[in-house]
């Protein structure tokens, strides 16, 4: 076991990558270049795939972007050991490390499968665009529904008012209608009482004489 990890380590057991491309400097390099600028790549987008994640909260399917995170990370880090054994043929490290990246990659794959159906459920821009128009609509009835109900009730307080009112003034108005005649009555009546009075008393009191006239 102790000679399979020394193995797995170390160099001693094969040679470089390298001298499959002859050390051909320009060979090299350009390896060296589009497996950095891959790996680079690769890095860039689990960042910002955890962006996403972080600003969306409410995205339904995180862990799958997170695991595409995983398995895009591992790729990168495969491409970093192509660069790495041109120069130490560390090759059982690497292979573990694309295993790795094949482990990863198939359950990415396999957990991606039911996930399909449930994405392709989501609302699609256009039907998301026409639900917020029918809420606009529906938002706009509510209003004026709220504003004719808000004039209703107004009326009906001014209804009410005006109706607290009118018995207010009812009352009096009945009762002077109801004993206006009776008034009238004793009026009449004191007056022709007045009107005796001068006919049969000729010498009545200066003082009252002035009082009736």
């Amino acid at each position: 076991m102790l000679e399979f990890l020394q193995n797995f380590f170390t160099d001693n057991s094969f040679i470089p990558h390298g001298h499959c491309y002859l050390w051909k400097p320009s060979l090299v390099w350009l390896n060296i270049f589009s497996d950095y600028l891959i790996a680079l790549v690769y890095y860039s987008i689990p960042i910002a795939l955890v962006y996403f994640v972080h600003m969306r909260k409410d995205f339904p399917f995180k862990w799958i972007l997170l695991l595409f995170g995983a398995f895009i990370v591992s790729c990168g880090i495969t491409h970093v050991m192509d660069v790495w054994t041109l120069w130490h043929p560390t090759y059982w490290l690497s292979t573990f490390i694309k295993l790795i990246t094949a482990i990863v990659s198939l359950y990415t794959a396999i957990a991606l499968l039911p996930i399909i159906p449930q994405a392709l459920a989501l609302p699609s821009p256009a039907e998301l665009e026409a639900a917020n128009c029918q809420l606009k609509l529906t938002l706009k009835e509510l209003e004026n529904t709220q504003a004719q109900l808000i004039q209703t009730e107004k009326m009906s307080s001014l209804g009410q008012l005006v109706a607290g009112i009118a018995h207010e003034i009812n009352n009096p108005v009945n009762f002077i209608d109801g004993n206006i005649i009776i008034v009238n009555e004793y009026i009449r009546d004191l007056l022709n009482l007045i009107t005796l009075f001068q006919q049969y008393n000729y010498h009545l009191v200066s003082e009252i004489q002035a009082y009736i006239e």
